[in-house]
C-alpha cells in the first residue's frame, strides 16, 4: 500500500502545479530554441520537418 500512497501523493503534487509546470517547460524550450541550428545546414529541410511534426500533432489532437 505504500506505493499507492506515493503515487497519490505525486499525483496530487502534479495536479496542484498543473498550470505552472508548462511555463517552466516553455522556458526551458525557449532557451534550447535559441541555440537551434538547421539540420544538415538546410533550412528547407528543417521547415519541412516542422510542418510534418505539426501535422502529426494536429492529427493526434483530432484523434483524441
Amino acid at each position: 500500500m505504500r506505493i499507492t500512497a506515493e503515487i497519490e501523493r505525486r499525483g496530487a503534487w502534479l495536479f496542484r502545479w498543473r498550470s505552472l509546470l508548462p511555463l517552466a517547460v516553455l522556458a526551458l524550450f525557449a532557451i534550447d530554441l535559441s541555440q537551434l541550428k538547421a539540420p544538415f545546414a538546410s533550412t528547407t529541410f528543417h521547415e519541412g520537418w516542422e510542418f510534418v511534426c505539426l501535422l502529426i500533432s494536429i492529427v493526434g489532437l483530432f484523434v483524441r
